[in-house]
């Protein structure tokens, strides 16, 4: 049926459909934008804490090799 033979009743009713499928499209797109948001920063907080766990694992392997160190000119003595 074509859009000039409908009654004014039925192309009403379609612009409120169309209304209403606008308006929860629109929710949902703020909804995966927010969650967006969210898993960025998660991501972010994820990343410095890989950066500081790297940083931790350098500094105890730095020191293993000077107490390795120490201790092997101790025993030389």
């Amino acid at each position: 049926m074509k859009l000039v033979d409908m009654t004014k009743e039925q192309l009403v009713n379609i612009i409120l459909r169309k209304d209403d499928i606008e308006k929860r499209l629109k929710e949902k797109v703020n909804l995966l934008e927010k969650e967006k948001e969210q898993l960025i920063e998660e991501s972010e907080k994820m990343s410095r804490t890989r950066k500081r766990t790297r940083m931790i694992c350098l500094m105890l392997a730095l020191l293993c090799v000077v107490s390795s160190v120490v201790l092997a000119c101790n025993l030389l003595k």
